[in-house]
């Protein structure tokens, strides 16, 4: 677990930390880094450190946590967010396509999970924001937010594993294709 403070102080060590990590997988994998290690390419000492994170694999829930958070939240106040349907996955996948790092690195060590928690954590922006407007089903929401978090990640994972060789227009036409496919087919799986 993480322990970040909303402080000038605490937010820069902790990006200096996950800056140090950075560094570290360009010369380590991520399970050979040590704790030493984040020290000396972050310049944050050892006591900092246990301050603010329990383990490395924190250090990326942070900022996983952050980058959902800051996606949903700049979706609901940006103009397009009033049309619905396929703006918001354009928006995402375009905040993705510059923030793919993490997930490259949360997938390649297949630490997925802490992917799938930090949608969930923060869906309730999204939520919130459509429940007031009453476009979105609150009948069996968790089953809601589940599937398209599952859709979600599986687009990207997919798209990483790719290469990223698609743009966001094209990953669309394919989700959305996909979806209408599945909705006239008898074929679920």
């Amino acid at each position: 677990m993480y322990h970040i403070k909303n402080d000038k102080r605490t937010l820069k060590s902790s990006e200096l930390i996950y800056e140090g990590l950075l560094k570290c997988l360009e010369i380590k994998e991520f399970n050979k880094i040590t704790i030493s290690d984040i020290e000396h390419y972050s310049t944050i000492s050892r006591s900092t450190f246990y301050r603010l994170f329990d383990s490395l694999e924190d250090i990326l829930s942070m900022k996983c946590d952050y980058y959902f958070k800051e996606v949903l939240g700049n979706y609901i106040t940006h103009p397009n967010a009033k049309n619905g349907k396929l703006d918001f996955v354009k928006y995402f996948f375009n905040y993705w396509f510059e923030h793919s790092k993490l997930l490259e690195i949360l997938f390649s060590i297949n630490r997925i999970d802490i992917i799938y928690n930090s949608i969930s954590h923060n869906s309730h922006i999204l939520t919130d924001f459509y429940k007031s407007k009453s476009t979105f089903p609150i009948k069996n929401l968790e089953y809601s937010i589940a599937i398209r978090t599952g859709i979600f990640l599986v687009i990207l994972f997919k798209w990483i594993q790719n290469g990223k060789k698609e743009t966001v227009d094209e990953l669309v036409e394919i989700l959305s294709s996909q979806l209408v496919f599945l909705s006239q087919s008898d074929l679920i799986f």
